[in-house]
């Protein structure tokens, strides 16, 4: 028996618990608040494992500190830090404002400003960036496929059919339920799978602790340009790490889901903020991963060539115990992210046909709409990596933190409620989220043009300063109404 013989075993194992788990949660009653909300029963512990496998992806996390790491050592350290500090404010906001949600993002932003245009701009915004997120890490699914097949061409349809596939099925059965039970075995895989990836490393290449470069680089670089300087990280880097890690949370829509699945905000807050901690451990031991591959003398491109190296190791445990376990971990980090995007999405979508007082789900139109997604995320991936030829790193940065330009707006309608509700604040909302998106947009695009990477990592951070400087005028004028009355 080979190494990829057990592989088989494994994700075989991996995928009946998954449907196990998604036919023990199918509801008979067809009750829209169970499938979409879990009945309201999601607890803290649940909300923390979940947030650890939405949060440590393939793509986002472990492909990115794989890349980075090499070159910027612990001053990637701000990263986990400031995804902690993005959840601990999010929670802080909700508590301070004892925010109730009775609905999805977009459902929350058209009742907070009386605004259905809200409501479906921040649709728009979210669900592009969520599947394209999506498409990211079903490219790096593909590429771990590839390591049992070398020749299989990464724009395949069937291919990438297969890893959708999985994750529409189990979702769609089980609804919320499923994809909970499901995040729970993908956090607890995350925690067993990440430590034993270092370990292995360790052991396999034979590097020693006094040989990795911590900071490959001086801390701080004064250029002629400030965008070619460097703060810990270099500056474009650093801002988009700091406003998509501080500012994301909230303009997720799986975020506003687990929310309403909660049976109370305390559930909720302290769910995301142990979540967050665990995130943070777990993202600094990929640093340190990314640490010992940039120290190693091997050529690792991405995690094509790391999986080649565990499965061609002469360890046996590492041959047929790591390497099995460990790509049974990363399709879970895969599915994980897959899930918390589809359901929503869904969601959303279905929410637009839906009478507010109807709780019986049609599933008929629940199925046509996940078949919907199925068919256009396999067509936007052919187009995307096969067609136009985009590097994944190009598109991470593209589109991930894409949807930090509605925040603003979402912060002043839970702070300030009786204030997004003043005559005209609709428009206002739906100006500052759509002035956000094109000057994200715009860098983006302009990056692409003059191949500037640099440019394409300003898109997030200037489209949230767009998107808060659009709203200024309103907030200036509000605050001169106030002090009139």
């Amino acid at each position: 028996m080979t190494p990829m013989d057990v592989t088989v075993i494994f994700i075989l194992l991996f995928a009946t618990a998954f449907l196990y788990i998604a036919i023990k949660s199918y509801d008979k009653e067809r009750s829209y608040n169970k499938y979409f909300f879990a009945s309201k029963t999601i607890s803290k512990n649940e909300n923390a494992a979940s947030y650890v496998a939405r949060f440590t992806s393939l793509a986002t996390v472990m492909a990115f500190f794989l890349v980075y790491a090499q070159y910027d050592g612990l001053y990637l350290l701000v990263a986990p830090v400031t995804v902690l500090l993005g959840v601990l404010v999010f929670s802080k906001i909700l508590e301070k404002a004892k925010y109730k949600a009775s609905g999805t993002l977009p459902k929350e932003l058209e009742r907070m400003y009386n605004s259905k245009g809200a409501g479906f701009v921040a649709l728009f915004i979210s669900g592009t960036a969520l599947t394209v997120v999506l498409l990211i890490e079903i490219y790096l699914g593909v590429t771990l496929l590839s390591v049992f097949v070398s020749d299989t061409p990464g724009g395949l349809p069937f291919v990438v059919m297969f890893v959708t596939g999985i994750a529409i099925l189990y979702t769609g059965i089980g609804g919320l339920s499923a994809v909970i039970s499901t995040d729970k075995i993908q956090a607890y895989l995350i925690y067993i799978t990440v430590p034993c990836l270092i370990l292995a490393f360790f052991i396999g290449i034979g590097i020693g602790v006094g040989e990795i470069k911590y900071f490959p680089r001086a801390a701080f670089e004064i250029k002629e340009s400030v965008f070619d300087s460097v703060f810990l990280l270099p500056i474009p880097l650093l801002l988009n790490i700091l406003t998509v890690n501080l500012l994301l949370l909230p303009s997720l829509l799986s975020s506003w889901q687990l929310l309403n699945s909660s049976p109370n905000l305390h559930e909720f807050t302290r769910g995301i903020s142990n979540g967050g901690r665990s995130v943070l451990i777990l993202w600094s031991l990929f640093i340190v991963l990314g640490l010992v591959i940039g120290t190693s003398k091997s050529e690792i491109n991405g995690i094509y060539d790391i999986f080649n190296i565990l499965r061609n190791s002469n360890n046996l445990i590492i041959t047929y115990v790591l390497f099995p376990l460990l790509f049974v971990g990363c399709f879970a980090a895969l599915l994980s992210t897959a899930d918390s995007a589809i359901l929503p999405i869904a969601q959303s979508i279905y929410d637009n046909f839906r009478k507010n007082s109807d709780d019986l789900l049609n599933r008929k139109s629940l199925w046509s709409i996940l078949l919907m997604l199925w068919v256009v995320i396999v067509l936007l991936y052919v187009l995307f990596f096969d067609v136009l030829n985009f590097d994944f790193i190009s598109i991470l940065f593209t589109v991930f933190g894409l949807s930090v330009v509605m925040t603003p707006a979402i912060f002043l309608g839970i702070l300030a409620p009786k204030l997004a509700k003043r005559p005209g604040s609709g428009k206002v909302a739906i100006f500052s989220m759509l002035t956000g998106f094109v000057t994200s947009i715009g860098f983006v695009t302009l990056g692409k043009i003059s191949n500037e990477s640099h440019i394409i990592q300003l898109g997030a951070p200037f489209g949230a300063i767009a998107a808060t400087l659009a709203l200024s005028p309103f907030l200036f004028k509000a605050g001169t109404l106030r002090n009139d009355d």
